[in-house]
């Protein structure tokens, strides 16, 4: 009865006491809910007039929000007593766990910033990475999507990228488009450069400036190899490739340039 009376008697105390905590800590915490806002609204005009990529001005703008909150809480949670230091090495070691558990995640987290920082390349450029060839349709924060030549949907993790060699097609206005062909020894080699050089001249995919043409690039153990290099749009490696060997065979059957037994065609475009 003791202590019940005691508790009875100290409680107005207690309630001005406590009370007065709590509302501080609710008013800290409102005050500082408001200012996240309000910062958070800021940053985002800046990252809007600095055209700084959506994907990474989300993650900044989220990144700097929830820590003003989190910092406003612990100010709040100080406020009505809570020791904060336990819980900071609560979450400290829970982000440490959860690091170490998601390593992978956050290395393609920040080869993906690297990638956007430095912009090798964007959306809509034709590029060969890891080996594989197409458009970039999608740069987000932790992986890239391309859309190969055979219409194929590729996601690439970002750290895979950063560690590879990067070829962009786009970033010239034309590529060069390498055809070699093989033909018999005893064939007319200079009919048959003339009917490569026709090709080229009468494919839709082949650009006037700067001209194309054919080449003797050597002599083979078992044929002659001719070299025709084509300039090309990026975009249009793949038709010009068939285009180009289609006119090319077809020249070289009705022009009876003799090709050996075994044959075969390689392509490559370079920038």
């Amino acid at each position: 009865m003791d202590f019940l009376s005691s508790i009875l008697q100290q409680g107005p105390e207690l309630i001005t006491t406590f009370g007065s905590k709590i509302l501080a800590a609710i008013a800290i915490f409102f005050i500082g809910y408001q200012i996240a806002k309000f910062l958070r609204r800021i940053a985002q005009n800046t990252i809007d007039k600095a055209n700084m990529d959506a994907t990474l001005g989300r993650f900044v703008i989220n990144l700097v929000y929830y820590a003003i909150l989190v910092f406003v809480l612990m100010a709040a949670l100080d406020q009505i007593g809570v020791d904060t230091n336990s819980i900071v090495a609560i979450i400290g070691a829970a982000g440490l766990a959860a690091g170490l558990a998601m390593e992978g995640a956050l290395a393609n987290f920040a080869a993906g910033v690297i990638l956007i920082m430095l912009r090798p390349f964007k959306v809509g450029d034709y590029v060969e990475i890891a080996d594989i060839s197409g458009r970039v349709e999608d740069i987000a924060i932790v992986q890239t999507r391309l859309i190969t030549f055979e219409n194929e949907t590729v996601i690439l993790p970002n750290r895979d990228i950063t560690d590879g060699k990067i070829i962009n097609f786009s970033t010239r206005d034309y590529v060069e488009l390498e055809l070699s062909f093989f033909v018999d020894f005893d064939a007319d080699i200079e009919h048959a450069l003339d009917i490569m050089n026709r090709a080229a001249e009468n494919s839709e995919f082949v650009i006037a400036e700067p001209s194309s043409g054919a080449h003797v690039v050597k002599m083979r153990e078992t044929a002659i190899e001719l070299l025709l290099e084509a300039n090309i749009m990026p975009q249009d490696r793949e038709n010009a490739t068939f285009d180009l060997t289609k006119k090319i065979m077809q020249g070289f059957q009705q022009g009876q340039v003799k090709m050996p037994m075994r044959r075969w065609q390689t392509a490559q475009a370079h920038s």
